[in-house]
């Protein structure tokens, strides 16, 4: 049940990824290695991610800069124009996450389970 409009991907390594109702509209994808991410319900709307290494990993739009969370558990969170660079994000559950207009660069996630997440207008480099 994956709809994919319009979507650019370029040298990109899916492993065991398991993707259920993942609507994904205008997304270019370059050089993303992807291991094992299970990802539910998540629409993602011009959503351009560069440089991407995920493993074990559902990740949509962070945003954050210089931010460095471990073992952060977080529910029902509204983010709106948020802009973060550098920020390492290790074992972060998110469950009910609404961003919009959120830029990313240079985020390490690893192990981040989300689910029912809407992402509009996410700029991901370097994650």
């Amino acid at each position: 049940g994956v709809a994919v409009v319009g979507v650019g991907v370029v040298g990109v390594a899916v492993v065991g990824a398991a993707v259920v109702g993942l609507a994904v509209v205008g997304v270019a994808v370059v050089g993303v290695a992807v291991v094992g991410v299970a990802v539910v319900g998540v629409a993602v709307v011009g959503l351009a991610v560069v440089g991407v290494a995920v493993v074990g990993v559902a990740v949509v739009g962070l945003a954050v800069v210089g931010l460095a969370v471990v073992g952060v558990a977080v529910v029902g969170v509204a983010v709106v124009g948020v802009a973060v660079v550098g920020v390492a994000v290790v074992g972060l559950a998110v469950v009910g996450l609404a961003v919009v207009g959120v830029a990313v660069v240079g985020v390490a996630v690893v192990g981040v389970a989300v689910v029912g997440v809407a992402v509009i207008g996410v700029a991901v480099v370097g994650v």
